[in-house]
């Protein structure tokens, strides 16, 4: 075998194996619905769902070569449960497609809910997604799926939607289930990630900074609400949701505002994009926190960890 034919043989091998690695089958997972909840967002009202039975399992079908996912939920009965001492079902579609990325983040929109509440029923669509969900200035959060298995879908159903009682205000839908088995989501592409994360916590108002990496194009940044969202010890530290979404400043910059004078404001780098973002602090800090942050901006979900000074009156952005 000559020079030529190995070079070209290792060529087609490295070839073969990159594309086998984006290739390989996820076994479908079954997730059996050990969380369902629906709840006013402003908390003055919470449904009593009935337990899970044997029945309340969906199952998700991976599809590593468009980092999708579908849930199935054809034999899943519609759940019971009462709200002010008013009878209730909420019943998931036969499936539902979306898309999963490899740090677990789960998208399914427009998914179909039956809600019946004393004899009403209406149909909604509602985005379920292990990111955050918005409801004015609140942002429920999700979580994605863990090395456990276990994920957490939130959706939000507007104000009025719903039959009464739980027409007054928005509410949130939970589910929450443990794949089994638990999917290897290595096998997809890269997530987009928050790195080099810092800012500082004032008490009524914090700004923070980050990177935002990863597979993050503009229109799937601006498709859709901006959250951001930092928690820390105790709970949440922060929050800034921009419900319109971020537009278009110039050729290399994405802007929002949530109508306080509050923006968010992402500017495009060689690699990447640089997060400067206000949020409404929810109660004064001293000293350094640690804080997990949750961007969803659009389409995309980003996470990162990093540490804020506290103490300090941050201005807004310009």
């Amino acid at each position: 075998m000559n020079r030529r034919t190995i070079v070209l043989a290792a060529l087609l091998a490295a070839g073969a194996r990159g594309a086998s690695a984006h290739e390989v089958t996820i076994v479908p997972s079954r997730c059996a619905l050990a969380e369902l909840a629906l709840a006013a967002v402003d908390g003055s009202r919470t449904a009593v769902v009935s337990a899970a039975g044997d029945a309340d399992v969906v199952r998700l079908v991976w599809d590593a070569a468009r980092d999708g996912v579908q849930m199935q939920a054809r034999d899943v009965p519609a759940r019971a449960f009462t709200v002010d001492g008013v009878a209730g079902t909420l019943a998931l579609p036969v499936a539902a497609n979306g898309s999963v990325t490899s740090a677990g983040d789960v998208l399914l929109p427009g998914v179909s809910l039956i809600v019946s509440v004393g004899g009403t029923a209406v149909t909604t669509r509602v985005t379920l997604a292990t990111g955050l969900a918005t409801a004015g200035a609140t942002a429920v959060a999700g979580a994605p799926v863990d090395a456990s298995g276990a994920l957490s879908l939130v959706g939000v159903i507007a104000a009025g939607v719903l039959p009464p009682p739980l027409d007054a205000s928005a509410a949130v839908v939970r589910l929450g289930c443990t794949a089994a088995p638990v999917p290897d989501l290595d096998q997809l592409g890269p997530a987009a990630t928050l790195a080099a994360v810092g800012g500082a916590l004032g008490a009524s108002r914090g700004r923070v900074r980050a990177r935002l990496v990863g597979a993050a194009a503009a229109d799937a940044l601006a498709r859709g609400p901006a959250a951001i969202r930092l928690d820390g010890p105790g709970g949440v530290l922060g929050t800034i949701v921009v419900a319109g979404g971020l537009r278009a400043d110039g050729a290399r910059r994405l802007v929002g505002d949530d109508g306080s004078g509050a923006r968010v404001e992402l500017r495009r780098e060689r690699r990447g994009w640089r997060l400067v973002a206000d949020v409404a602090s929810a109660g004064d800090v001293r000293g350094a926190v640690d804080v997990d942050v949750t961007a969803t901006l659009g389409d995309i979900t980003a996470r990162g960890h990093g540490r804020l000074r506290g103490g300090g009156i941050a201005r807004t952005t310009k």
